[in-house]
């Protein structure tokens, strides 16, 4: 009895611990580390496309020539990191095996997946569309020219602005359908191959129920903007609402694959 009461006593508030939670900053970090090895690709390219514009100052080629054509085109490989990044979000994650243990965190899935595809719009857009951009007008303004971004179509501030648009738009979209084909699949290369049947059939398809013609092989009519107005949200929302399901309940086999084509079904039926 006399050595219990030799203990020394704690005070309750004592007890409560004085670590600060932060779990957003958590999350945002182990995004950014899954990552790590598309950002070293990013690295990569940005040294390589820095060459292209040196070599392109002070190698100037024959106009029309093969040289030319490939120098100015070079951006263009910056269209991969989208695509890469979107398919490591969540399939790298299962591939590793930790993706069932972080669905128990104290944060709610709808937080968890809300941080990881942000993160992931957010880096291809700026990887995808802003990064080349920015790389080819300072490219430009130093005097290493460059005949896409000096044509007639380029030479105004508006026309300039729209075509910077137009890059991160894509950039955004094929991110999105990465990011669901992500969801799954259970490695990075499924991913892939998953994104890239997912862009040609909602690229080629969709507008032809939307009552437009096919994407890269006709103009879209213009007599009417109904169509996109209607295709093109119900479309972003169908990914969204289906990749959110799959990342918060994944049931590897048919259950999976039922419950996506019934979405898209749905999807295809409002528009």
């Amino acid at each position: 009895h006399r050595d219990l009461h030799s203990f020394p006593t704690r005070r309750s508030s004592d007890l409560i611990s004085l670590r600060i939670r932060k779990p957003i900053f958590a999350l945002v970090k182990k995004e950014l580390q899954l990552q790590q090895a598309s950002l070293m690709g990013a690295v990569g390219l940005l040294v390589l496309h820095i060459g292209v514009i040196v070599l392109r100052k002070y190698h100037p080629y024959a106009k029309d020539s093969a040289g030319e054509v490939l120098t100015a085109i070079f951006w263009v490989l910056w269209l991969v990191m989208p695509v890469i990044i979107g398919s490591v979000a969540v399939a790298e994650e299962r591939r590793l095996g930790v993706m069932e243990g972080q669905l128990c965190l104290p944060v709610s899935r709808r937080v968890q997946f809300a941080i990881k595809g942000f993160l992931t719009l957010f880096l291809a857009i700026f990887l995808g569309g802003v990064m080349p951009m920015l790389l080819e007008t300072t490219g430009v303004a130093l005097g290493a020219r460059n005949q896409a971004f000096t044509s007639d179509n380029h030479t105004n501030e508006f026309g300039f602005f729209l075509f910077l648009l137009g890059s991160a738009v894509f950039s955004a979209w094929l991110a999105l359908v990465s990011f669901f084909a992500s969801t799954l699949a259970r490695s990075f290369l499924q991913a892939v191959g998953l994104a890239i049947a997912t862009f040609f059939c909602c690229t080629l398809f969709i507008p032809v129920l939307a009552d437009g013609r096919m994407m890269f092989f006709d103009r879209i009519p213009v007599h009417s903007v109904l169509p996109l107005v209607i295709t093109v949200p119900t479309l972003i929302v169908g990914l969204l609402w289906l990749a959110y399901l799959n990342f918060k309940n994944f049931r590897d086999g048919w259950p999976l694959w039922r419950r996506n084509l019934l979405g898209f079904a749905g999807v295809l039926v409002f528009i």
